[in-house]
C-alpha cells in the first residue's frame, strides 16, 4: 500500500511541477563557456533528438544497505549534441554540473565535460567514471522531464555501494 501512495504522490509531483518547467533554475555551476545546446541532427529519431538540451533538478532519494534519505543536491545536465554512433546507439556530448549537497559536504560543487551513450531503449547512460560511479536518465512520455539514477559500489571498506535518484526539468541557461 505505501508504494501505490508514494507512486501516486510523485505523479502528482511530476505533473504539478512540469507545468513550471520553464521556471526551474539552474543552481550549480556551469561552464563560462558554455552555449545553447545546437539542434539535433535531421534524421535522429524523435525519443534520441529529444534529450537535447537544459535539464535542471535534484538529488532527491539516497538509498544503501543501511539508511535511506533525502539528498536536495543540485544538478544540472546540458545535452549539447548527439551523434550516432551505430546504428542503434548514440553518442552524447553534456555537461553534468552538481551544487552543494547538504549530506556530503565535503564536495565542493563542479561540472565535468563528458560523454554518454544512448541505445535504442532511449536511456542516457554516462560512466562508469573513475569512481565508478553509473548515472542513467530516462526520457518522460511527455519530454519535459528525466527520470534521474546515480548508482555506486564503494571502493574502499568504509564506502559503502548506493543509488541516488531525483527527476529534472527541461529549462534554459541563464
Amino acid at each position: 500500500m505505501k508504494d501505490v501512495r508514494r507512486l501516486m504522490l510523485t505523479g502528482w509531483a511530476v505533473i504539478l511541477l512540469s507545468s513550471c518547467a520553464g521556471q526551474v533554475e539552474i543552481r550549480s555551476p556551469l561552464p563560462t563557456d558554455i552555449t545553447s545546446p545546437r539542434p539535433p541532427e535531421s534524421g535522429l529519431p524523435e525519443q534520441i533528438a529529444a534529450f537535447v538540451g537544459v535539464w535542471a533538478g535534484k538529488w532527491d532519494r539516497f538509498v544503501n544497505r543501511h539508511l535511506a534519505g533525502t539528498v536536495g543536491e543540485d544538478i544540472a545536465l546540458v545535452v549539447e549534441s548527439i551523434m550516432p554512433l551505430t546504428d542503434d546507439s548514440y553518442q552524447a556530448a553534456l555537461v553534468y554540473s552538481w551544487g552543494i549537497s547538504p549530506v556530503d559536504k565535503w564536495v565542493s560543487p563542479g561540472f565535468t565535460r563528458t560523454t554518454g551513450t544512448i541505445g535504442k531503449e532511449g536511456v542516457l547512460r554516462i560512466g562508469p567514471d573513475r569512481r565508478g560511479f553509473v548515472m542513467t536518465y530516462t526520457l518522460a512520455e511527455n519530454r519535459q522531464t528525466l527520470q534521474a539514477e546515480a548508482h555506486g559500489i564503494g571502493s574502499r571498506v568504509d564506502t559503502l555501494s548506493f543509488t541516488l535518484s531525483g527527476v529534472l526539468w527541461r529549462t534554459k541557461l541563464p
